[in-house]
């Protein structure tokens, strides 16, 4: 059986820096980590692969620079990564990227549990696919 936890990558917000003049995220030597509340997802589903044998695949949209997160997903014991990257997503609401997700799953056929929070260290609309 397949585990899927989705994942996202996220400024530290220990040293986030705002433009003054754009008022906009500077983002340019601001390291990225893995969303707190998404490690929790991860870290549950490594817990059913431990106790089960599951496989692990851990999921992410964002920029191609998401992949050093997925290469950390990696690093602890997840089997394999997936990075949903495209300019189409880029400024637009979350609604779009969370209703074609699930779509990416289909292949997936004995994926079982989808552990992710609702919960991000950044502005949040708290949507999430059905």
């Amino acid at each position: 059986m397949l585990v899927v936890a989705c994942v996202k990558q996220v400024p530290d917000t220990t040293q986030v820096q705002i433009d003054p003049v754009t008022n906009t995220l500077v983002r340019e030597g601001i390291p990225f980590i893995m969303n707190p509340f998404d490690t929790n997802a991860l870290e549950e589903a490594l817990r059913l692969k431990d106790r089960f044998g599951f496989r692990v695949a851990v999921i992410s949209m964002g920029p191609p620079n998401a992949e050093a997160t997925l290469r950390k997903a990696l690093a602890v014991g997840a089997d394999e990564v997936v990075l949903l990257s495209d300019r189409v997503f880029a400024g637009r609401t979350p609604w779009r990227p969370a209703t074609s997700s699930p779509r990416r799953f289909e292949s997936w056929r004995s994926t079982r549990s989808l552990p992710s929070s609702s919960a991000a260290n950044r502005p949040s609309t708290g949507i999430q696919p059905k």
